[in-house]
């Protein structure tokens, strides 16, 4: 084999497993209009609603979603309402504490924190390291 073509086979090869290996993302949401659904950690609910004034809705993940064993396998849930900035950050409703990676799910009740006619997200975020996240897609309330 010459040369040349042992370096374009190893080159080949070193840049398909770099590119293999997931990363955290940058900015985790929170703030800046975040994609939505979007991140490491797939938020599948709450659905797109609409959701009634007083009724339970759940925020849930996949927790089948490979976490470096490195971090602290607790996460952190937040509702937040989109494009109501407060210091060019969305607005945070609900902040629904920490649950084990692998709990899934954590319920939350649509309040009068929730305004008609807005757009809200769930974010789940790795309790040890921010960077890993997602968010649901958007949802909004009959409130």
């Amino acid at each position: 084999m010459r040369p040349s073509t042992f370096i374009a086979l190893f080159l080949t090869i070193a840049v398909t497993l770099i590119l293999a290996v997931p990363v955290p993302q940058s900015t985790p949401p929170g703030g800046k209009n975040p994609p939505t659904p979007g991140g490491l950690i797939k938020v599948t609910a709450p659905g797109k609603g609409p959701w009634a004034k007083g009724s339970q809705q759940a925020v849930s993940w996949d927790a089948n979603v490979d976490v470096p064993k490195k971090y602290e396998q607790t996460v952190k849930i937040a509702i937040f309402e989109k494009n109501v900035t407060t210091n060019g950050l969305d607005k945070l409703i609900i902040q629904l504490g920490d649950k084990p990676y692998g709990n899934t799910w954590q319920g939350f009740t649509i309040t009068t924190n929730f305004t008609k006619g807005s757009s809200y997200y769930a974010l789940v975020t790795l309790a040890s390291n921010s960077s890993i996240w997602g968010t649901s897609g958007l949802f909004t309330t009959l409130t």
